[in-house]
């Protein structure tokens, strides 16, 4: 109630993505000029790593020897796991049993089915979900996985993305909210909707090896264009410019 109040009495607002820029925009008809874009940055530790260097973390959680699609999102409706996990147990069972889907991620609101479903995969072996884990360990899950899939229903910027492209990780994602604007054409997009599209990504990334090259490739390279000490400087500049009104 207080928030729309709160934003027409500001100076300034700091969004972290043209999407909710103009979401703020079109929602609380606060005018564009009022609204600075900062984008979030990437911490420098995502970045690829040897096998020997991600070895006693893929030894902790029995990855080794296992390929696998990482997937890296708090457990909640928003972020479309049940979808996800819809659209993996459409796979082959050829692909499944090469690729295991590893969910890394707490556990949030209205997350009761979810849990139980995920835990009941977990006792069939189909997937693997770890819960949550430190930084340094995520470091190396987002490192050593084949790909990154995160079709999530919305998101305000949408940070996993970026990290597994700073890890030198092929990623499919949601084509809806901030998602495609953060890809920016170095992703594969799928409808978070339609569980068979996904599927169909998730066979994309895996198997599409030139696609696969050439999205690392543009991956990486994007990444490197967000650091938090690009973020600092353009909130500074914002503060400044409140400052000298």
């Amino acid at each position: 109630i207080q928030l729309p109040k709160s934003l027409a009495r500001a100076d300034a607002i700091i969004t972290d993505s043209e999407f909710i820029k103009s979401e703020v925009h079109e929602t609380l008809g606060i005018a564009e000029s009022k609204i600075h874009v900062v984008p979030l940055g990437v911490s420098r530790q995502f970045k690829p790593y040897t096998a020997k260097e991600s070895a006693s973390t893929m030894k902790k959680h029995n990855l080794a020897t296992c390929k696998y699609l990482l997937s890296v999102a708090t457990l909640e409706p928003r972020k479309n796991l049940s979808g996800l996990l819809d659209a993996y147990l459409m796979l082959p069972k050829k692909i499944r049993q090469e690729y295991k889907l590893v969910i890394v991620g707490a556990r949030g609101w209205l997350s009761e089915k979810l849990m139980q479903r995920i835990k009941n995969l977990v006792s069939k072996e189909e997937i693997i979900a770890l819960g949550y884990v430190s930084g340094s360990e995520l470091h190396h899950l987002y490192a050593r996985a084949h790909g990154f899939v995160f079709p999530s229903f919305y998101e305000g910027f949408g940070l996993p993305i970026l990290e597994a492209m700073a890890s030198g990780v092929p990623v499919l994602t949601s084509n809806t909210s901030s998602l495609p604007e953060v890809a920016a054409g170095c992703a594969l997009l799928t409808d978070a909707w339609d569980s068979k599209d996904i599927a169909q990504g998730i066979v994309k990334l895996i198997e599409d090896e030139k696609w696969r090259e050439e999205s690392i490739a543009k991956g990486f390279h994007m990444a490197e264009k967000y650091s938090w000490e690009k973020c600092i400087e353009n909130t500074v500049k914002v503060y400044a410019q409140v400052k000298s009104l």
